[in-house]
């Protein structure tokens, strides 16, 4: 036996390996159903070890993640091999050593994902301040144009191609500054140090046009404490997927409650640019209050005042996604399966705002949307 142990050592460790690793990740995975738990160990553990592991990778200005996805495909492949030659060899132990291997790259990284990101899924909502009193029906038509009129000045502080497309001024290092100083707007006590201070750059991925593909604008790579943005998707979205993604280094890992943080830093942001893309991405939502106002004609009327250099920009983007929809339900279904198995039940649904509660006879409205809220607050804290 001790022979055997000997010269199979190596295998012996790798099944050694496999086994610490599995009971690490049950009781992990038994500890991520409390709330209270999760939340210190975002503050405390898990924040020691992103912020460790963000600050060296953020030292490379290529995506990790990438390099990483290719290392260990390659990998992967030379291990099949090997397993081929080895049985043809007749060297079964060997073999069993080398898929032992292939077994171990799965367990590891499903293990240093519990470990740096998956246990955050459960802790506390982030302390977003968001608007709570219900504004009388006889507002909405106000807080409405106010946006509007903003959304039409941030669109005139732009310039656009002759397919509606952003011509954007900053490179990628400079929009990574300004969002960092966007972040630093959560570290003052309102805020109980929820966030982590640490700000990682967010990195161009080199696939972009795969990703988009895939219908995928970002990713978050919490193994490395990394960001990465699709670089070729519309721009109007690039901001608000760059603060989304920064939310999850920062220990927000719910997408919903990723959407949230980014959405509440672009609105309150003084750059046009960042304040275009959160309205991209949520005006209408806060155009639904029109149709509530008590004159059926509000919202065409608040319609017609967008500026055409908004609507051909939301057309643009709209023709972008239908014309790389080639792999589109992969990604999505990768997507919405990687967002439930990390403790989401809502899945690819949860990048979605909470319904408005509507009483439709009465024509006014129950209770807002979380996106709405965000709105209200800002609108509210303005006059």
């Amino acid at each position: 036996m001790k022979k055997w142990i000997k010269d199979n050592l190596g295998l012996v460790i790798k099944v050694g390996i496999i086994f610490i690793l599995l009971i690490w990740f049950i009781v992990l995975n038994i500890l991520k159903n409390n709330v209270e738990f999760c939340e210190a160990y975002s503050r405390t553990f898990a924040r020691f070890l992103g912020t460790g592991l963000a600050f060296i990778t953020n030292l490379f200005p290529i995506s990790l993640a990438e390099v990483s996805i290719i290392i260990t495909a390659v990998v992967v492949v030379i291990l099949i091999v090997l397993i081929v030659k080895d049985f043809k060899k007749k060297l079964p132990f060997k073999a069993i050593s080398h898929i032992v291997t292939i077994l171990l790259i799965p367990i590891a990284i499903i293990s240093g994902y519990m470990t740096t990101s998956e246990m955050q899924y459960n802790r506390k909502a982030p302390p977003i301040p968001l608007y709570e009193e219900n504004p009388d029906k006889t507002e909405l038509y106000s807080i409405v144009n106010y946006f509007a009129e903003d959304y039409n000045y941030c669109a005139s502080q732009l310039k656009f191609d002759k397919n509606g497309e952003i011509i954007v001024d900053y490179r990628m290092d400079e929009l990574n500054e300004i969002l960092a100083k966007e972040y630093e707007r959560l570290n003052t006590k309102e805020f109980d140090g929820y966030f982590n201070k640490f700000t990682p750059r967010c990195k161009p991925m080199m696939s972009s046009e795969i990703y988009s593909q895939l219908q995928i604008t970002g990713v978050d790579f919490g193994l490395f404490g990394e960001a990465n943005i699709n670089t070729v998707q519309p721009k109007a979205g690039v901001p608000m997927v760059m603060a989304h993604e920064i939310a999850h280094t920062k220990g927000v890992m719910r997408e919903s409650d990723a959407n949230l943080v980014a959405m509440y830093l672009l609105l309150g942001s003084e750059n046009p640019y960042l304040r275009f893309s959160g309205y991209y991405w949520g005006f209408y939502r806060i155009m639904e209050l029109a149709n509530y106002t008590g004159n059926k004609n509000d919202y065409q009327e608040l319609d017609d005042k967008i500026c055409y250099e908004i609507k051909l920009n939301d057309y643009h983007s709209y023709l972008y996604w239908k014309d790389h929809d080639l792999l589109g339900k992969i990604g999505d279904f990768f997507n919405n399966l990687y967002i439930k198995s990390s403790g989401d039940p809502g899945g690819t649904t949860s990048y979605n705002d909470t319904p408005t509660e509507v009483d439709e006879e009465k024509e006014i409205v129950i209770s807002y949307s979380i996106w709405q809220r965000i709105y209200l607050h800002y609108y509210y804290s303005k006059k």
